[in-house]
């Protein structure tokens, strides 16, 4: 089951305006209608640093075979353009198995993390093909957002409405662990399972909602619940 939580944490790290100096952004999990995990995302940034912090819980069904959160949290400086991860970590607990990750970003110069990265591609202008060198601890990957123009949101999910900029993303894993389910289906198909889709807003871009086609059980939504700012 962590996949549901790989995928939900990837997701939800895209929340809202850089210019805010705290966010805090609840989102939700659902597949075949069924609440699958909630989470949160709180970001506080300065011109100069930021820190990160995204959890995610398991909800409803899948809670009662899956006693498990994930806790991914990273601190970093801002110059101009560019993101430099200070400290990174994941640690996830399922019953009483806990396992931490914290990646060494010392060695690898140009590198970002998941949350890293999504605050990079959070602050671009451009609406082309973004491409990002990210390592998890377990592996170095090239990971790219292609941009596919505007979409209309009721039609992808029924309960929202209104326009939102489509984003596919693709993985290529550079070296280290190579297997797993997730890294193998994110590239199987010509149009990408995982979508992602923004709306503008306090002059930035934020996540109102996520999708994966997970090519077993349907797709899986990753849905904006509500967002505040300081």
């Amino acid at each position: 089951m962590k996949i549901f939580f790989y995928v939900f944490c990837f997701f939800f790290v895209w929340t809202s305006s850089v210019n805010a100096e705290s966010i805090n952004a609840v989102y939700r999990a659902e597949g075949l209608n069924i609440p699958l995990l909630s989470g949160y995302i709180n970001m506080n940034l300065t011109e100069k640093d930021y820190h990160l912090e995204t959890s995610a819980v398991a909800k409803g069904l899948l809670a009662v075979f899956v006693h498990a959160q994930t806790v991914f949290e990273t601190k970093g400086k801002i110059e101009g353009d560019t993101l430099t991860i200070l400290d990174s970590s994941m640690k996830m607990k399922d019953g009483k198995t806990i396992e931490s990750i914290r990646p060494n970003f010392q060695n690898k110069k140009g590198y970002l993390d998941y949350q890293s990265l999504l605050l990079h591609l959070m602050r671009l202008k451009e609406k082309k093909t973004h491409s990002v060198l990210v390592s998890d601890g377990k592996r170095d990957m090239e990971i790219q957002l292609l941009y596919g123009g505007e979409k209309d949101l009721s039609s992808v999910y029924e309960k929202l409405s209104g326009k939102a900029e489509n984003w596919s993303v693709r993985i290529k894993i550079l070296s280290g662990k190579k297997k797993g389910w997730f890294f193998k289906r994110i590239n199987e198909d010509v149009h990408s399972p995982l979508q992602l889709y923004l709306i503008p807003e306090k002059d930035q871009k934020s996540l109102i909602l996520g999708t994966f086609d997970t090519g077993v059980v349907g797709k899986l939504y990753i849905v904006r619940e509500k967002v505040t700012y300081e």
